[in-house]
């Protein structure tokens, strides 16, 4: 599959979307959502023509399901894996909720 290449529209619509979940989200599922886009921020880089890219999804023929997504974050984490204090990630922006 290639890269995922998207604009900055893209990604602000998908924002708004996304920020509709907020009233269903625990403080706690808040920050976690926010720690994973601030992973992915770390991902992606520029084209010659401006717009972002990221590494292509790695999944198997098809395209990927909700659940195949669940099982790829699940499998991301490994209890025992993490240091003994946490896992630390680096969250951009207001984590309050509001």
């Amino acid at each position: 599959m290639a890269n995922l290449t998207f604009t900055l529209k893209e990604i602000e619509d998908l924002a708004h979307k996304v920020s509709a979940l907020d009233q269903f989200l625990s403080k706690k599922e808040h920050e976690l959502l926010l720690a994973i886009f601030a992973s992915a921020a770390e991902q992606v880089t520029r084209n010659k023509a401006g717009r972002g890219v990221f590494p292509a999804p790695q999944q198997g023929a098809g395209s990927a399901t909700l659940e195949d997504l669940q099982q790829q974050l699940l499998k991301a984490y490994i209890p025992g894996n993490e240091p003994p204090h946490g896992i630390n990630a680096k969250i951009i922006g207001d984590v309050s909720g509001s």
